[in-house]
């Protein structure tokens, strides 16, 4: 089977063997596993100012072609026409060569790209964009003007497509107000390597991920643990791209928040697998009070190594986290978040049941032989235009 996949893919570095951080790790980690079941896969994307209209790389599992597109003002300007077009008629001189096209994500305009072009494709869920924008307190910026337009275009794709790859309760129900007849294959993500094996939870600090994405909620996390220092000496780790402590001191200067200070906040930037499993064992739990999410990797590699999660009840987390059993959810009020922090800190037993059931479902949900299997049988469903239904088993 030779199916075409559009994705982000950030340009290979040959001081690392040909591979840089991927934004998105799980695409490159189901690539491979596909590739062992003999699954020819060519992962066309697009980035801004390259040196070459169109460059190909053999990545040992899949193939890499970028095209060079305009810069974000121009892309802008052309109300991302420009961009789209440029895939498109790339698309339109290969689609012949494959089965089929996987699209993942409705955040780039990707499926925009396929129209008027005669091939079967299904679309992953990642984020959504139109669901998100709620939540951005942005109202006359670039950023803002951004999201409205993605989101425009991220709910045309939604309504005209018929095969979509989802998760959680949320965002099949995302995809099922917007188009009710809409087949949707239940798959989970593959889990980067490093998260399969277990820690043991001995850690005292805790770990926020998700650096200065504003959805992340850092702002918050920042008061709960000012509140959590009233009682206990921690630290509060912070990962992900972005952060500066320019950032955490407006934070502290704007809520009052004595408590905090640089030795206790630590910046750690964006970091591997390798260095977030080192965190894990320095921390009793992941705190992610994200304003809206669908299934944050974040949350799926901590519950996989065995590291109790405190997160907010919004998006598809319920989907992750069974309440009490497989995580905390928290409600709306920042306010409870200290308490929820600091009687988890307390309950040795409640972290360490947490921790073992987490695993034990996560183990299964994140199965790499039946995730490929279900990728497979939806693609052949999608291929062959049968009615066959894949469901994951957690």
């Amino acid at each position: 089977m030779k199916v075409l996949w559009l994705a982000p893919h950030p340009l290979p570095n040959n001081d690392t063997n040909g591979k840089r951080m991927h934004p998105a790790p799980w695409i490159t980690s189901l690539a491979e596993e596909l590739a062992l079941r003999g699954v020819e896969i060519t992962i066309v994307t697009t980035l801004k100012r390259m040196n070459h209209e169109i460059q190909e790389f053999d990545m040992g599992a899949y193939k890499l072609v970028i095209l060079n597109v305009p810069s974000g003002k121009i892309d802008t300007l052309t109300l991302f026409k420009t961009r789209i077009g440029k895939l498109q008629n790339y698309i339109s001189n290969v689609a012949g060569n494959f089965d089929l096209v996987h699209v993942h994500g409705t955040e780039h305009q990707y499926a925009t790209s396929l129209s008027g072009i005669s091939i079967p494709y299904v679309i992953s869920i990642q984020g959504l964009l139109y669901q998100y924008k709620k939540y951005i307190s942005d109202r006359f910026t670039q950023r803002r003007l951004l999201w409205e337009l993605g989101a425009m275009y991220e709910k045309n794709e939604i309504r005209k497509a018929d095969n979509f790859m989802c998760r959680t309760h949320w965002d099949s129900g995302s995809v099922r107000s917007l188009n009710k007849s809409a087949r949707i294959f239940t798959v989970w993500e593959m889990i980067r390597s490093e998260f399969y094996q277990g820690i043991k939870t001995t850690g005292s600090d805790i770990l926020f991920s998700g650096g200065a994405n504003s959805l992340k909620g850092l702002p918050r996390a920042l008061r709960a643990f000012n509140e959590v220092l009233n009682k206990v000496d921690k630290k509060l780790h912070v990962i992900g791209g972005g952060c500066k402590w320019e950032f955490v001191e407006e934070v502290r200067i704007r809520y009052g928040l004595q408590n905090i200070r640089k030795d206790n906040v630590i910046l750690h930037g964006g970091v591997s697998a390798g260095k977030i499993m080192e965190l894990y064992t320095d921390c009793y739990c992941l705190y992610h009070p994200s304003l809206i999410d669908n299934s944050p990797n974040s949350v799926c590699e901590a519950q996989l190594a065995g590291l109790p999660v405190v997160a907010t009840n919004t998006g598809g987390l319920s989907s992750l986290i069974n309440h009490g059993v497989t995580g905390l959810l928290l409600d709306s009020d920042v306010k409870n978040d200290a308490g929820t922090l600091l009687k988890l800190w307390f309950d040795n037993q409640q972290r360490q049941t947490i921790s073992e059931n987490a695993r034990s479902v996560a183990l299964l949900r994140h199965d790499k032989n039946s995730i490929t299997q279900q990728v497979i049988e939806a693609y052949d469903a999608v291929k062959n235009k049968t009615n066959e239904t894949v469901k994951a088993g957690i």
